[in-house]
């Protein structure tokens, strides 16, 4: 029997999630349970797209395209099975990723030459499709970690999928080392560790126990860390560059509320409008929350991207601010 998400979650979880869904919460709240589809990218530094798609038909594995990109595509959870027996999987020519989790790495517009910082790589797929995107064995990205096992993950992901250019480093964003200091970069992504809110499953009791030890005190201590990071990397952009900040978790504070500390900054950053990206997502995607207990967050907010989980994607939050020139 799957449990019923007001009987296992914490009460100030659930009231902070109805607080900022709004109309949405009940749906919000049945995207907590259930089968959710499973999700994968082709990845093109190993190969054509096309190519892979008849080889895993070939091979019995049943997919199906999806909006996100012409990359993206989702399964069974069956079929993954399948899907992860093939060669393909093996050799890296393809990755099995979330649809949410890709996007924070799509929305951002690459070019061949750019300079490309993710600042919390591990365990290394937003990095590895951020190289994909920047070709040539993706040429221009450093991708960096602070925990010594999750970077040994980063620097797997890379080596499996074809990002030989890419340069992995073991360090805190928030206190870079020169390599990252000393230069000015086109694009940072920070998918910033989080509460992870968003992939929370009822029938899943490892993807929400930690959210019963203080829900209030985790939420404020991960945005300190949220916020160090985004300062920290704001600071390191090039004029005209562009940084996405994202995460899994459902609550304002560790979302909209960092951006706007963000943009209260003197800092020259204007928000991205992400909201054309939603129609990717046309039944449970939004603009960010104006407003959370009291405080309002401003009009940047209708340029963020929120999705709510359902049965396609977990919940993910994603903005973009670009440094005028």
């Amino acid at each position: 029997m799957v449990p019923d998400p007001n009987a296992v979650l914490p009460a100030t979880f659930l009231a902070a999630v109805r607080e900022s869904a709004g109309e949405r919460a009940d749906a919000a709240l049945a995207g907590f349970h259930g089968e959710r589809l499973r999700s994968f990218r082709a990845n093109t530094l190993k190969g054509r797209c096309g190519d892979l798609v008849k080889e895993l038909r070939e091979a019995g594995v049943v997919f199906a395209p999806h909006a996100l990109s012409d990359w993206s595509f989702t399964l069974s959870a069956e079929a993954e099975v399948v899907l992860k027996a093939t060669p393909a999987y093996a050799e890296g020519r393809l990755y099995s990723q979330g649809l949410a989790s890709q996007l924070p790495a799509l929305v951002a517009p690459l070019r061949s030459g750019d300079r490309v910082l993710d600042a919390c790589a591990a365990p290394g797929g937003k990095a590895a499709l951020l190289a994909m995107r920047l070709g040539e064995g993706g040429d221009g990205l450093t991708a960096c970690d602070r925990a010594p096992g999750r970077y040994g993950i980063l620097c797997h992901t890379l080596k499996l999928m074809g990002a030989t250019k890419a340069r992995p480093l073991l360090c805190d964003a928030r206190t870079p080392p020169p390599a990252i200091s000393g230069r000015a970069w086109d694009h940072i992504l920070v998918d910033a560790p989080c509460t992870g809110t968003g992939t929370v499953r009822v029938e899943v009791p490892r993807t929400w126990e930690h959210l019963h030890i203080d829900y209030e005190a985790y939420v404020l201590s991960r945005a300190r860390i949220q916020v160090a990071l985004i300062e920290r990397a704001a600071a390191l952009l090039a004029p005209g560059g562009t940084l996405v900040y994202s995460t899994c978790s459902m609550d304002p504070r560790e979302n909209e509320a960092v951006v706007r500390h963000l943009l209260a900054l003197r800092a020259p950053l204007e928000p991205v409008d992400l909201s054309p990206w939603g129609k990717r997502f046309p039944t449970a995607s939004g603009p960010g929350v104006a407003a959370f207990r009291g405080t309002e967050y401003g009009e940047f907010t209708k340029a963020c991207l929120r999705l709510w989980p359902n049965h396609e994607h977990e919940g993910f939050f994603v903005a973009m601010v670009r440094r005028k020139r």
